[in-house]
């Protein structure tokens, strides 16, 4: 489905960002998707050589998303009991990743042709294949669930733990830095202000915590993958995210 989709996204994806379609599929669909999906969508289409080097490590960094249901559905009316707070969160979650993307891609991509986008689904289905490519897919989500609660479970031992060793106010940021969707749901019951729980949350959002790293880091292992401007973006996506928020907040 991705190489149907980043047939037609080459149209805008090589004259305005420079990268192929591929790349663009996969940035749009780790907004819908989350964490890790993203990472895993980009180490499969590195693996396939549907994306070159330079595009992997520009995804890695940009296309680093919370799922759009969680942000706007979970945290803007479960949370904040307000979807305009979720659409909010999730665009000053999008635009410095979207900017970032615009402004730092370089180089050429190759054209994709119709018969390259088309043959791989279209023999899937000719050849009776598509039940094998739902098994192996219902496999590869078998493991990602593996890693994703084996980390955070790591992550809520390790903040056990720190518990004995610092007082409750450290242990609340903590939190989130280790495991944003708890940090978020522990930070919003808080006594903190709503503003700075509008802030925290975003920060959280856009940093992912060390739960995310750990998954990102398992799933790319084959992959381009440099961990310290990995992080390095990880901090400059959480504080931009921030800022944007705190800009609407003093309107």
């Amino acid at each position: 489905m991705i190489q149907l989709i980043g047939f037609f996204l080459q149209f805008i994806s090589r004259p305005l960002f420079l990268v192929s379609g591929y790349a663009l599929s996969i940035y749009c669909f780790s907004i819908l998707s989350g964490y890790p999906t993203n990472a895993k969508m980009i180490s499969n289409a590195y693996s396939l050589k549907q994306i070159d080097e330079r595009e992997a490590d520009l995804l890695v960094k940009c296309a680093h998303h919370g799922s759009f249901s969680f942000i706007v559905y979970f945290v803007g009316m479960t949370i904040f009991h307000d979807i305009r707070i979720g659409f909010l969160l999730e665009l000053a979650h999008i635009l410095p990743t979207l900017i970032y993307f615009l402004i730092s891609s370089n180089g050429k991509s190759e054209k994709m042709t119709w018969c390259n986008a088309w043959y791989p689904f279209s023999s899937a289905i000719y050849q009776h294949k598509i039940f094998d490519i739902i098994k192996d897919s219902l496999k590869e989500c078998m493991i990602a669930f593996i890693y994703i609660f084996g980390f955070m479970l790591v992550c809520k031992v390790s903040l056990i733990s720190l518990s004995h060793l610092f007082n409750s106010p450290i242990i609340l940021f903590l939190n989130g830095a280790l495991e944003f969707s708890s940090g978020i749901i522990l930070f919003n019951g808080s006594a903190y202000s709503y503003h700075i729980k509008l802030l925290m949350s975003v920060f959280y959002l856009s940093f992912g915590g060390l739960s995310v790293f750990l998954q990102v880091y398992q799933l790319m292992d084959h992959t381009p993958f440099h961990f310290k401007s990995y992080l390095f973006f990880r901090c400059f996506h959480a504080l931009a995210s921030a800022f944007l928020v705190f800009i609407y907040l003093m309107n």
